[in-house]
């Protein structure tokens, strides 16, 4: 589109084969769901901090939001849009990433390689 409908929501991301896991553990925020991403840009590579596969990021339209807490865990299959909407002070999670054949054995994430 030359130009994006209003009332989209930024930030938004999918990943065509990996599931991503969150256990939120201190703060909390308002995490986005489903819908659709419009003028998506898509990437095969794997970006610094972990790998997620190809992805696709750009602004969503249609999403479902949910506050989430301490001690809450969502679970975000492949294909399906996610982000962060709202922050009002800071959330700290464990990411998982269940899914086969994305994360190569013994794989070390580089903030933290030794």
């Amino acid at each position: 589109m030359a130009t994006l409908p209003a009332g989209g929501t930024p930030g938004a991301i999918t990943h065509d084969f990996q599931t991503e896991g969150y256990l939120i553990i201190s703060g909390g925020g308002t995490m986005f769901t489903d819908g659709y991403i419009v003028n998506g840009r898509h990437n095969d590579q794997n970006p610094q901090g972990g790998p997620n596969g190809p992805s696709c990021s750009g602004m969503a339209y249609d999403v479902k939001k949910v506050t989430v807490k301490v001690g809450d865990v969502v679970i975000i299959p492949p294909g399906v849009v996610h982000g962060w909407a709202d922050i009002p002070d800071h959330v700290d999670y464990l990411s998982f990433r269940p899914t086969q054949n994305i994360l190569q054995a013994g794989w070390v994430n580089p903030t933290i390689a030794k």
